[in-house]
């Protein structure tokens, strides 16, 4: 992990050097509620092991901005900024049914709309005769993925508008 926050520092610091001036840097989602790590959990639940290295990332991550920060500060005003997507997908997806907001809530928040019909076979996926080997849901709002990664267009709306998200958009467009 070391290394990579290492090569993250330089490749930022690159970037910045070849002129771009405000860098946003998104924490890791939690990567263990993706579908495709959720499947062997019949969609129930999150794989541990895959968020426990992504908490570490995003605890390494603040250190890697503070330190680029330090680097480049020539006008008082921060060049780099964390956007949490971290905490704005657990937002999303610890909403239940008490939830007192507007934005849709998830039932299945871990099932995509689309996935493969047997082991092996993934959204898209067809056999030699053209024969679809996936299944599509009734809604795609209805889910927040659309497959074993992407997030749906609904999915992604609800997390821009999570207070997490805002609050990242806020600091990184100067309005707190």
């Amino acid at each position: 992990m070391e290394s990579l926050m290492n090569q993250l520092r330089v490749n930022l610091k690159r970037i910045h050097d070849m002129g771009v001036r405000k860098i946003g840097i998104t924490s890791l989602l939690p990567l263990g509620c993706l579908p495709r790590n959720t499947a062997p959990f019949s969609f129930q639940h999150c794989d541990d092991t895959y968020n426990a290295l992504v908490d570490l990332h995003n605890q390494l991550l603040p250190q890697v901005v503070n330190i680029l920060n330090q680097q480049t500060n020539t006008s008082n005003s921060p060049s780099f900024f964390i956007l949490d997507l971290y905490s704005a997908f657990w937002t999303v997806f610890n909403r239940n049914e008490t939830y007192q907001g507007n934005d849709p809530t998830f039932e299945k928040p871990f099932e995509p709309c689309c996935f493969g019909v047997s082991g092996g076979f993934k959204c898209g996926n067809v056999d030699e005769n053209g024969e679809n080997k996936y299944t599509l849901c009734s809604d795609p709002r209805s889910k927040f993925f659309w497959d074993g990664v992407h997030p749906t267009e609904q999915g992604w709306y609800v997390v821009y508008k999570t207070p997490a998200f805002q609050n990242s958009l806020k600091q990184f467009y100067g309005l707190t």
